[in-house]
């Protein structure tokens, strides 16, 4: 027989593990349950191999992660939930590889931050909202630290700060401070290694 099921059970007689065996080897869907009957994970094979859709699950029945296997290593898109269902984070995997566009949410489903992970080191533009979905601030990353013009807003949409970083995330240059109105508070120059300013409630 080429084709063999296969169901494990515990001592109480609940199947903990079913699959199908093909030659041998794992092959279609295997599914792992959870102590009350829950499915827990969902993964596929092929000739023994990861390859195809895989699930994870919480123990309330939602999906906790899901994405993909090629020749046993996870690469594709790949999606984790908050336990409520909405979406954590979701992004790309090469090889395992966290690589290109990720995006992260609030549990209440709005995008808190998106932009370029190269493994966990955040690269080029980014940009973070407020948990009810305005921008907070945008800019971008070398290596993690902030470079280039940066922007930071109000929660009403009105910029609080604008200036630059250099390339060891030091402010230089001109920098803009404004109150919640849109109106400007304050300008610092950064040119000669002037003193560092967080924001502009630093600089009230």
């Amino acid at each position: 027989m080429l084709e063999q099921k296969y169901v494990e059970k515990n001592k109480f007689g609940q199947i903990v593990v079913e699959g199908t065996y093909y030659k041998k080897k794992k092959h279609g869907e295997w599914i792992r349950y959870g102590r009350l009957g829950q499915i827990m994970e969902i993964k596929t094979y092929a000739a023994g191999i990861l390859n195809g859709r895989y699930q994870f699950y919480y123990e309330n029945g939602t999906v906790h992660e899901e994405g993909f296997y090629k020749n046993g290593i996870m690469n594709g898109k790949q999606i984790i939930y908050y336990e409520n269902g909405n979406i954590f984070k979701e992004g790309i995997l090469k090889d395992a590889y966290i690589s290109g566009e990720w995006i992260f949410y609030y549990q209440n489903g709005n995008v808190e931050e998106k932009g370029v992970l190269d493994g966990d080191i955040k690269q080029g533009f980014w940009r973070r909202y407020f948990e009810d979905g305005t921008l907070q601030e945008e800019g971008h990353y070398t290596d993690n630290k902030k470079t280039g013009e940066w922007v930071t807003y109000w929660s009403n949409g009105e910029i609080r700060n604008k200036g630059t970083y250099d390339e060891d995330h030091n402010q230089t240059g001109e920098w803009f401070y404004h109150r919640e109105d849109g109106t400007v508070q304050d300008v610092k120059d950064f040119s000669e290694d002037e003193e560092f300013y967080e924001g502009v409630d630093e600089v009230a």
